[in-house]
């Protein structure tokens, strides 16, 4: 195990394990060719992206965490996510954060925390019609019945009821 320096966005340095290569396949591959001593820069995470990240990492001890239920079975995200740590830290990030968050770990190739935050996304929206969802988000523009026929058609899986409920 060695220490290595990450760079956020900001030029901001963070020292950690590389082992945090375990749960993100860019840093893996960054490492292939890393020399001793070398930062690695992370142009598109943001500082406290990074800080986030690498408190996730921490916590699971630079291991890929237990994944959470799926599908979706609740809009409750405790019933959702094994780790009560888990379920925390995503709860505690206001909307405009999450989505940074999955767009810095889609970067990262860094699915275990993409899909823990996915799934809040997903706790928000389950059991809600697309009345409710318009409400909520402030959407006004309507789909044509004709367009929402052919969206029908050729999309037929999203209209789709899990077989456990």
């Amino acid at each position: 195990m060695t220490e290595i320096i990450l760079v956020s966005k900001e030029g901001t340095k963070f020292k950690t394990s590389s082992q945090i290569s375990s749960i993100s396949g860019l840093i893996h591959n960054v490492l292939q060719d890393y020399h001793e001593n070398e930062d690695i820069p992370l142009p598109f995470i943001t500082s406290s992206n990074l800080e986030r990240i690498l408190e996730f990492a921490n916590h699971h001890n630079f291991a890929l965490p237990s994944p959470p239920k799926r599908p979706v079975s609740s809009s409750n995200l405790r019933e959702n996510i094994i780790d009560s740590w888990d379920a925390d830290f995503v709860e505690r990030l206001n909307e405009e954060e999450l989505i940074e968050l999955i767009l810095s770990t889609n970067y990262l190739d860094m699915r275990c925390l993409m899909d823990l935050c996915l799934v809040r996304i997903a706790c928000t929206f389950k059991d809600k019609d697309i009345e409710a969802v318009r409400k909520e988000y402030g959407i006004v523009e309507d789909f044509t019945p004709e367009l929402e026929e052919k969206l029908k058609t050729d999309y037929p899986w999203a209209l789709e009821v899990d077989a456990e409920e």
